[in-house]
């Protein structure tokens, strides 16, 4: 039953007799996963993980990031406040295609830094100062 739906929805007809041909089934199934692989590259984007350090006076309590020139910042990637001298490792999941971020940090006394156009995959880490 479960099969007949799968073929039914990639519309695959009965050959003579009402049996599905398995060639026509495996050359419409390759053609979808083609497909899928084909418009969807950034499924296979890896998540990409430096070491960020706070060097300001304050706690850093958001650090977001957003692809480089965008002002989508998106979610607040720490994990917990961050106070000056600590170090931790930030995630950003499924990279993008690029590897150019802006970067946003949001500090306990409301100061905010930004910095454009970082290469995120060759940086390692990275250290917010004054």
């Amino acid at each position: 039953m479960r099969t007949r739906a799968i073929i039914a929805a990639l519309g695959i007809r009965a050959a003579r007799g009402g049996d599905v041909s398995m060639r026509a089934y495996r050359r419409r199934l390759g053609g979808v996963a083609l497909g899928v692989v084909f418009l969807a590259p950034s499924a296979w984007a890896e998540d990409l993980e430096f070491t960020l350090l706070n060097a300001v006076d304050s706690d850093l309590v958001a650090f977001q990031v957003a692809p480089a020139g965008n002002d989508d910042w998106g979610r607040n990637l720490l994990k917990h406040r961050l106070p000056r001298g600590v170090e931790t490792q930030v995630l950003i999941p499924n990279g993008m295609p690029s590897c150019t971020y802006d970067v946003r940090g949001t500090f306990a006394n409301g100061e905010v830094l930004e910095e454009d156009a970082l290469d995120a995959c060759d940086l390692g880490g990275y250290t917010f100062e004054k």
